[in-house]
Formats: structure tokens, C-alpha cells, sequence
């Protein structure tokens, strides 16, 4: 296997589509890792463990960007529109009918099915609107772990968080910054790594 004659460091993403960008940074990245001038099979194993890395990678950020929705301003909008609908629910039906009475699998009286959702909605809203969550910072951590991981899997020499060392420009492409912008979430990546067991 040689390099991908498609591959050009200087190529813009923007225009390209999902997968053939995946296909990109998957090659630029194995070439990172273990070299230009290693064997076939070593190259080809590290191309699939980097796009075995992205796919994960996306997931992780759905993840992410939901719980970002969820601790932020749409996150309150929507909990407090939820809460003012329950309040006009429980003021226009005081009487609960008698088919969510049956459905209810706990018995209340009318008035305390309302408050008792009222009082589920406002425990959760505090839960997750109490913490603030920085998606960008969480999403360069992923990026900085899993780099950290590649090069620990293939790279087999010691990995150190410089700005224009493999891991920061690793974690850069697999989080789509520049190296720099990832320097200081590598060396917090290696010093957790360094303080374990």
C-alpha cells in the first residue's frame, strides 16, 4: 500500500465530501504516526484504527453537541416552555380523565399528577442547567485521548506535547484545529497519563 495519490497536505476540506475527507485525514494521519516509509501492512492497520477512530469520533460528538443543547439557552427555553405548558394543563384540566387515571401507574389525586411532573421537571432542569458544559474544550479532549491512544497503539517512541510534534498534530487533525490551538489539552492528556499506575 502507498500513500493515497489523493492525499495534499495544503487540500481544503471544505468542498470535499464527509467520507472522502474521513479518507484524507485517516491517510495524513497514518502518515503522522508511523511514517511515510513503513511497511504496507503497518500503514494499512493504522489507516483503519484512525477511521475506526472517526466514526467513534462522531458519535462522541452528537453526544456532545446534544448535551451542549441541553445545559444551554435552548436547553432552558425548551424546559421552561414544557413547565408553562404543565401549569396550563393543570389549570385548564383540574380533573384528570379518566383514561390517564388507568395509565398512571401510580394513584394520585388530580392535583398532585400536575405538581408531581412539575416537581420531575424542575429537579432534571437543575441537573443539567446547573453545570455548565464547554463543548469546545470537551471536543479537544476527545480529539488530544484519542491521538494520545493511536500513537500509544502504533508510534512506540516517546510521545511529548509540543506544538509541532506528532501528538499536537495529530489531535489537531483528528479535531480539525491548528496544532498550537491544541497544545495545552496534550500536555494535560500526558500528564494524567504519566500520574497512572
Amino acid at each position: 500500500m502507498t500513500d493515497h495519490p489523493d492525499v495534499d497536505d495544503d487540500e481544503s476540506d471544505d468542498a470535499i465530501s464527509v467520507a472522502k475527507r474521513d479518507k484524507i485525514i485517516s491517510y495524513k494521519a497514518a502518515r503522522l504516526i508511523v511514517g511515510s516509509d513503513a511497511p504496507d501492512d503497518l500503514k494499512a492497520m493504522c489507516v483503519n484504527a484512525v477511521r475506526a477512530t472517526l466514526i467513534m469520533a462522531i458519535g462522541s460528538e452528537k453526544d456532545l453537541r446534544l448535551h451542549y443543547e441541553r445545559s444551554g439557552k435552548r436547553g432552558r427555553k425548551m424546559t421552561d416552555k414544557v413547565r408553562k405548558l404543565l401549569v396550563e394543563l393543570s389549570e385548564k384540566y383540574p380533573l384528570l380523565p379518566l383514561e390517564v387515571q388507568a395509565a398512571s401507574p401510580v394513584p394520585h389525586s388530580d392535583h398532585r399528577f400536575w405538581i408531581n411532573w412539575i416537581e420531575r421537571l424542575d429537579k432534571a432542569r437543575k441537573q443539567i442547567v446547573s453545570r455548565r458544559f464547554h463543548y469546545k474544550a470537551q471536543k479537544k479532549l476527545n480529539a488530544a485521548q484519542e491521538a494520545y491512544s493511536l500513537l500509544k497503539q502504533f508510534h512506540h517512541k516517546e510521545i511529548t506535547a509540543e506544538k509541532n510534534d506528532r501528538f499536537c498534530k495529530l489531535a489537531a487533525l483528528l479535531c480539525g484545529l491548528k496544532p498550537a490551538q491544541m497544545q495545552w489539552t496534550c500536555r494535560g492528556v500526558l500528564e494524567r497519563e504519566r500520574l497512572r499506575p
